[in-house]
């Protein structure tokens, strides 16, 4: 017969239960870490998603949850499941899981999936690397700090050139540190084609962009996000240019934009 009981897991527990972890596909480090950092973050919420233990004590689901207990060096309320037979081991886990776009569409959110994606660009630029981006609460945390994102997005997505994602996180960071004018000239720029200056940085973006899309190229997402970033960057001193210039060093680092920011914001609606 099963059982179930919430329970307080230490690191210590949670360490001993990962010796009966025998039967379980192989970690993935980076959902370890994923979890570790909300937990650390004080974010992590206990969903009803039990551990869950078989008749002979073998841990059946909970490896990444327990690891992250470890990692982290917190301890949280868990419910534990035990008694399982071990053939349910082939169910766990079965189902589709949500994407962020899903969760935000059920939180009401327009354009919710390109909400999703902006959020996770705007974190790069935040962290200067090209990969990486939120966890489920991370999002939500970054979301209500930043809710303009969403009119940023609404008027991005009107952009056949540059993916909605990337300039609408142009736009909003743009907005956000003090350049509205600049923002909103960029992305105007980008859905017309019309410059809005001589030798417009934006017109050089987007020529680039076309070009690599006539040629059947895709550009990569690092190089794109270095290239945004110093297109971007000469947009906001007035510079012209005709050619968009990368550094050695890769930087997709934007003026006033950084992770402290990214999880704070501001009181006001900055893009609208």
């Amino acid at each position: 017969m099963s059982t179930a009981e919430f329970k307080i897991i230490t690191p210590e527990i949670a360490q001993a239960m990962l010796v009966g972890n025998t039967i379980n596909r192989p970690i993935n480090r980076s959902h370890v870490d994923t979890i570790a950092r909300d937990m650390k973050a004080g974010r992590y919420q206990m969903n009803g998603d039990p551990i869950r233990f078989d008749t002979d004590g073998t841990l059946l689901d909970g490896q990444h949850r327990l690891s992250a207990i470890v990692a982290s060096g917190t301890y949280h309320n868990m419910l534990l499941v035990r008694g399982l037979p071990r053939e349910s081991i082939k169910t766990i886990d079965s189902g589709m899981k949500r994407t962020n776009g899903q969760r935000l569409t059920m939180e009401g959110v327009k354009y919710a999936n390109s909400v999703s994606a902006a959020l996770n660009v705007m974190c790069c630029v935040a962290k200067n690397t090209p990969r990486g981006g939120l966890t489920s609460n991370e999002l939500f945390s970054v979301y209500s700090a930043h809710p303009g994102i969403v009119e940023s997005v609404r008027i991005s997505v009107k952009s056949a050139v540059m993916p909605a994602s990337f300039l609408s996180a142009l736009h909003y960071i743009g907005c956000y540190t003090g350049y509205k004018e600049e923002a909103d000239a960029f992305v105007e720029t980008m859905i017309s084609g019309i410059p809005a200056q001589n030798n417009d940085p934006a017109i050089a973006l987007r020529e680039r962009l076309i070009r690599a899309h006539t040629a059947s190229r895709s550009i990569q997402r690092g190089l794109l996000m270095e290239t945004m970033a110093a297109a971007w960057e000469a947009k906001r001193t007035h510079r012209e240019t005709k050619v968009i210039k990368t550094k050695k060093e890769r930087n997709l680092e934007f003026h006033g934009w950084n992770e402290h920011e990214l999880f704070n914001g501001k009181v006001e609606d900055v893009a609208s």
